[in-house]
């Protein structure tokens, strides 16, 4: 997925042997430009994400995998790392969807703007959603003052889920 391959991109992969290293603009921008890589990259994860036998056995299959399966003859010699996105970055949209979809119960459960804003503070994705607002400039006020809003909007469209 390209989103994956994205991830290893900015955790800049490197050749051990000669320093060279990887970005989105050379050598992995297109998914044909990651057949030389394939080897190395299914290697890193199926060793980062392993199937284990027990607590000290590797399962057979998964080593097999692991370390005999090539994809491309000539592979270089790539040390790779995924970069992943850091907590509260890159998921607006699900923020968003979140922050909507509680509205929605909230509106159906007669809940009043201030039992809305302890919900929300309380979901668990609090420090995604304050960070999520703070963002686009909306202080505390303002967020109670359109969370009030989306509440009565949900109750008089007849949205509330």
């Amino acid at each position: 997925h390209q989103s994956v391959l994205r991830e290893f991109a900015q955790g800049v992969p490197c050749n051990v042997d000669t320093g060279e290293c990887l970005d989105m603009e050379h050598g992995f921008k297109r998914f044909i430009d990651t057949v030389p890589h394939l080897t190395g990259l299914w290697q890193t994860a199926l060793g980062k994400y392993r199937l284990d036998h027990s607590r000290n056995l590797i399962d057979s299959a998964w080593q097999l995998l692991q370390e005999d399966a090539r994809f491309y003859d000539h592979e270089p010699h790539f040390l790779y790392k995924r970069a992943r996105k850091a907590p509260g970055l890159g998921n607006e949209k699900n923020v968003a969807l979140v922050v909507g979809n509680l509205i929605s119960l909230y509106a159906r459960q007669g809940f009043t703007t201030q039992q809305a804003m302890n919900g929300l503070t309380r979901c668990g994705a609090w420090d995604d959603i304050a960070n999520y607002y703070r963002r686009r400039g909306i202080d505390a006020d303002q967020l109670r003052l359109l969370i009030s809003q989306r509440l009565v909007e949900r109750r008089l469209l007849g949205k509330a889920a």
